[in-house]
């Protein structure tokens, strides 16, 4: 019984959009929105969250797909991802594929070295532009703000 309950309760993911903004003084600020509040921006920030396995990649590619469009630059932050093992790199990596076949570009931004080495391991890694990963660093958000002004570039300088 225990081991069906851990299934259940893992397979669940944390996966939320983020929208960033940046006020007249200078001050950044990074809010979790619904998709709907940011399919229209110039590029769309998905954090992940916690542990990726097996039991939570079916609704990895759910939550991937609904988050999908085509001509979109993504940015996937894994700063708090915990682990992830092949079958939900599997579906990181069809994502991936599915967005440059349609002219988009994913960058990732936060990586551990245990969750970059685990995508380098699968390939991953060899599908982006080395100018487009952006490892974790002691500052919060530090890698994820690298990462947005690359998608700004990417996207025009037009964020909304």
């Amino acid at each position: 019984i225990s081991f069906i309950l851990v299934m259940k309760n893992t397979s669940n993911i944390n996966y939320s959009h983020i929208s960033y903004n940046e006020n007249e003084e200078g001050q950044e600020d990074f809010v979790k929105e619904d998709y709907d509040d940011v399919k229209e921006d110039k590029f769309i920030v998905i954090n992940l969250a916690g542990t990726l396995h097996f039991n939570a990649s079916e609704n990895l590619k759910k939550k991937l797909n609904e988050s999908f469009k085509e001509d979109q630059v993504f940015v996937i932050r894994m700063r708090d991802l915990e682990d992830i093992d092949l079958t939900a790199i599997q579906e990181l990596d069809k994502f991936i594929d599915r967005v440059k076949e349609n002219e988009g570009e994913v960058m990732l931004c936060g990586l551990s070295d245990n969750i970059r080495e685990a995508l380098k391991e699968y390939g991953v890694l060899n599908k982006i532009d080395e100018n487009c990963i952006f490892m974790e660093a002691d500052d919060i958000f530090h890698s994820t703000k690298e990462a947005i002004k690359e998608a700004e570039k990417k996207a025009g300088n037009n964020t909304r």
